[in-house]
């Protein structure tokens, strides 16, 4: 894991940091579910190939942070059967709820939308 803190001085913007972690070969992992949905954003994601994870909901960082290690298993089946840019977002789950992943834009569905 490699945070951005550790490579930048001065936190970067969104698309730098993109870039950034497209150019390393990493896995994309974020809070702040905003980069998916600022069009400029969301095209910089897809567009440095990025497979993108945005941990989501009304919760402590812990408890967010215990529903990504939770989802660790499909995460890795998704990483694994999709090499393609992706956007997926890791909820914690709330009662009666099992899933705890969806992807929202695959970047076949991106390619649609910039037509």
């Amino acid at each position: 894991m490699i945070l951005h803190d550790d490579v930048f001085d001065v936190p970067p913007r969104d698309t730098d940091l993109h870039q950034e972690v497209a150019r390393r070969g990493c896995v994309f992992v974020s809070h702040d579910a905003e980069q998916a949905r600022i069009p400029e954003e969301r095209d910089s994601l897809m567009s440095a190939g990025l497979r993108a994870f945005f941990v989501r909901g009304q919760a402590p960082v812990a408890d967010l942070a215990d529903a990504f290690l939770a989802a660790l298993p499909e995460i890795q089946g998704l990483l694994e059967r999709n090499r393609d840019p992706f956007i997926a977002r890791v909820y914690k789950p709330g009662p009666g709820q099992a899933k705890r992943l969806r992807v929202s834009m695959t970047y076949a569905q991106w390619l649609k939308r910039k037509r």
